[in-house]
């Protein structure tokens, strides 16, 4: 068959390729002359070099395949453990690539304290509101803009509150993707690289719509009905002029020309002036700081002496016995109060009217009855008048 004959004419031919097969041979051209001697111990040592890379292919092959298998296990839901588990190399394909961030990042925004305090509060804007006086005051007087300001103010705050929510609420619902599991240090990593940038991001956009405000109100010249940056003259040529300010610096600048102006409020004596734009009469309130902080400070002192309060002080050695004697106190105190009301109960008690009526009382009737209420005993007759006769 000619198959067969050519298999054998192949294994023959490559029995004789190997038999003859000479890796060290002279190379053609060079002065080295090889005899059969030395052919035939180059032949050896060919087969033996051919045997020994051989078996060092084979010793390779088998440590890559001990060394390197592939295990392929399937985890529903895996815990923090089983993950911490596996080798530092594993390759382990999720079959769910996205996940909300609000699933495992909780933020939660922080304004400035301004925006908790008392000064965005209708008590404190309406305790400020001037009414119908607003015009009254000079341009520049806290009294004319005072209110209005902490009105804006209350709503900056509560805009950035909701702006920044509804930031949040978009971040959270946003989606975190991943094709496989990360390591810990990587997955850390990237979650700080988002959140570092959504507070960089965000901020700056708020900001960003504020300045556009504050543009667009200057750009168009928008008048305020405050006057505080135009000032409407009502004489024989009426006229409409920026107002100025002074800076800290005392600068003059204007609402105009730039929508950063900013000035100190003022307290003006308006009484006695020529015109609301009158500015040569401004007073100080020296006090209207220092009050609030003198009760803040005489708070702070009574809350400090009804906790330390203690009458059996004797040089206490630990701060226990300390403790100790401060509930002593109150709890001596409290008896106190309580037995100087129980006194006071009944001192009223004691003083309550009595009223017997009797009718005709005998003589030893009204020593008897004179003899029970020996404290100002009032007896009020029937009969006001006697005649003689009787």
């Amino acid at each position: 068959m000619p198959i067969v004959d050519f298999c054998r004419q192949m294994i023959s031919s490559s029995k004789n390729f190997f038999r003859n097969l000479n890796l060290f041979k002279p190379p053609a051209g060079s002065d080295q002359n090889e005899d059969e001697q030395q052919r035939r111990f180059n032949i050896i040592v060919t087969r033996i070099y051919l045997v020994l890379l051989t078996c060092l292919l084979i010793y390779l092959g088998l440590f890559i395949h001990s060394d390197v298998k592939e295990i392929t296990e399937k985890r529903v839901n895996p815990s923090k453990e089983e993950l911490d588990s596996f080798l530092s190399d594993a390759e382990c394909p999720c079959s769910r690539i996205s996940l909300l961030h609000g699933e495992f990042i909780s933020l939660k925004l922080s304004l400035h304290q301004i925006c908790s305090s008392d000064f965005v509060l209708d008590r404190w804007i309406k305790a400020i509101y001037s009414g119908s006086n607003v015009t009254y005051f000079n341009l520049n007087d806290f009294r004319t803009f005072g209110s209005a300001q902490f009105q804006a103010l209350a709503g900056f705050c509560n805009q950035s509150n909701s702006y920044l929510q509804q930031n949040i609420d978009s971040f959270e619902n946003s989606t975190f993707i991943s094709p496989e599991l990360l390591p810990r240090s990587v997955f850390q990593e990237e979650i700080n690289s988002t959140i570092t940038q959504f507070q960089q991001t965000v901020p700056g956009a708020f900001a960003a719509q504020l300045e556009l405000v504050l543009q667009v109100i200057t750009g168009n010249r928008l008048m305020s009905g405050l006057q505080t940056n135009f000032i409407i003259s009502y004489y024989d040529d009426p006229q409409v002029n920026p107002a100025i300010y002074r800076h800290r610096n005392k600068a003059p600048c204007n609402c105009v020309s730039d929508h950063q102006c900013t000035s100190n409020a003022i307290f003006s004596n308006i009484f006695d002036a020529p015109t609301q734009n009158e500015f040569d009469r401004d007073t100080r309130l020296p006090g209207l700081a220092s009050v609030r902080e003198r009760l803040r400070l005489l708070k702070s002192a009574l809350k400090k002496l009804i906790v330390e309060l203690n009458t059996f002080q004797y040089f206490p050695r630990n701060n226990r016995q300390l403790q100790y004697q401060r509930y002593a106190t109150r709890l001596y105190i409290f008896l106190i109060i309580i037995s100087a009301t129980i006194l006071a109960g009944n001192n009223v008690v004691s003083k309550s009217i009595h009223r017997h009526t009797i009718t005709n009382p005998s003589e030893s009737e009204y020593l008897n009855f004179k003899n029970v209420y020996k404290t100002h005993p009032i007896c009020m007759f029937e009969l006001l008048d006697y005649s003689r006769m009787d």
